[in-house]
């Protein structure tokens, strides 16, 4: 049997309802041994909600990610961390709506404790079965780029994402693309093929493939498989002609609808968020010489330039001998302005600039015109970036570090370019709620 990742991210959503619903009978059979029935049937609807609650919470720590899951320290980190918030916020729950009558008390602890053990059992067991027991789809691998060696390397590293490569040759026109096609497929032992996003219409595998597809063959280019596996473009790969298809011409009814709500929600958030601009702003003065707001210029949509607001969180002679990069254990840095950057509450007066319609929510990072005189030299499509606002938080921000050199931002492109072909409100909702993680816990 195979199984794809959307369905074993669903058998991971059960293996959790599973074990939350057995957790909480066996404290309820354990803590209400005489009274049991009466207390499943208080408990059980508002554990119900803390279940969704939950699950939530597994998702924005990427519980469900699948390539994710061979790590086993960084998976136990982050279940223990998921459980603990999940506790934290249940607790509130109970403890701040009084008209539900239940205090759990060491009870939630002991549901928590029993609800990592069961879980983290079944989840152990349910990747290993996955790694070695579902069977595979075989994956025939053809090109000698270096996206078709990545390609290859990962899906030898994760084999718990299901695929498995049967075949890989880097000549187009290798005979033994023939044994493997002609012959194989008809076996369906080979269930997809890749190929470069180049490749040479009159080549023999090209040939292959057009007679294969019909027999159910699936064929996907070395630009699209590295959205599946790497969720980002690579820039070595594309041309104008994709860029003109896939970004240039696509529609700009999402950003029109996207407009008023913005509006509305920047206008309630700085209402809401006031006091703690006010007590930021104390620290900030109390903290080091300087004004409260640090404003820059950085370039938006259609390359035009706006001023950004952020908190201050460096001195005010920071760049007295001119622009330079922002790195992560930057030394220019205030005390205050380390947490303000951990927590990344220094760019809540960026509200503003969403409001006046500088900045959408998500998108690319805006860059500071200086730097992007140099990138746009040394990065293929560098200005893609600036066909649609720059944004506070981004699908590039989200997948990769701060980029703090050419390099750094070339790899922050790629991701943008996948952003930019794929935009939507399904994808803007996934990098907020991945996002919010990163205001409480480090990046991983």
């Amino acid at each position: 049997m195979k199984l794809n990742i959307k369905i074993k991210q669903v058998f991971l959503v059960l293996i959790d309802i599973m074990s939350f619903y057995v957790s909480l009978f066996l404290v309820i059979y354990l803590s209400f041994y005489f009274e049991k029935r009466h207390a499943l049937a208080i408990h059980f609807d508002i554990f119900s909600l803390i279940l969704l609650l939950w699950l939530i919470i597994f998702y924005i720590m990427n519980l469900y990610e699948i390539r994710d899951l061979d790590d086993k320290k960084k998976l136990f980190q982050k279940h223990v961390s998921a459980v603990l918030i999940g506790m934290i916020l249940a607790i509130m729950f109970f403890y701040f709506i009084p008209y539900l009558k239940i205090a759990p008390k060491k009870n939630l602890f002991l549901f928590a404790f029993i609800f990592l053990i069961i879980n983290i059992f079944f989840r152990n067991y349910y990747l290993s079965l996955i790694k070695n027991k579902i069977q595979k789809e075989k994956i025939f691998i053809i090109g000698d780029g270096e996206i078709e060696e990545k390609i290859k390397a990962f899906i030898e590293k994760n084999k718990q994402i299901g695929f498995e490569i049967k075949a890989y040759t880097k000549d187009e026109n290798d005979p033994f693309i023939a044994d493997i096609l002609e012959e194989r497929a008809k076996d369906k032992k080979i269930g997809l093929v890749i190929i470069p996003y180049k490749s040479n219409e009159n080549s023999l595998a090209s040939k292959i493939i057009n007679k294969e597809i019909g027999r159910g063959l699936r064929v996907k280019n070395a630009i699209e498989a590295s959205e599946v596996f790497f969720r980002k473009i690579p820039i070595s790969e594309i041309n104008n002609s994709w860029v003109s298809e896939n970004i240039l011409n696509k529609s700009k009814i999402y950003e029109r609808f996207i407009r008023p709500f913005e509006m509305i929600i920047s206008t309630v958030l700085s209402i809401l968020f006031l006091p703690i601009f006010i007590i930021i702003g104390v620290f900030i003065k109390i903290s080091s010489a300087g004004p409260i707001f640090f404003k820059q210029i950085r370039t938006g949509k259609n390359k035009q330039e706006f001023v950004l607001w952020k908190f201050r969180t460096m001195g005010i002679d920071a760049e007295k001998d001119g622009p330079k990069w922002a790195t992560k254990n930057d030394l220019r840095v205030t005390g205050i302005g380390k947490f303000l950057r951990k927590t990344h509450l220094d760019e809540l007066p960026q509200l503003i600039n969403i409001f006046k319609g500088d900045l959408s929510f998500i998108g690319p990072r805006p860059e500071r015109p200086e730097f992007i005189k140099i990138l746009e030299k040394e990065i293929p499509y560098y200005n893609t970036r600036h066909t649609i606002k720059p944004g506070i938080l981004g699908w590039a921000q989200l997948n990769y570090k701060y980029g703090a050199s050419v390099e750094e931002t070339l790899e922050k492109v790629q991701y943008d370019l996948y952003y930019l072909k794929n935009r939507s409100i399904i994808l803007d909702l996934v990098i907020f709620m991945k996002t919010i993680k990163r205001f409480f816990i480090s990046a991983d």
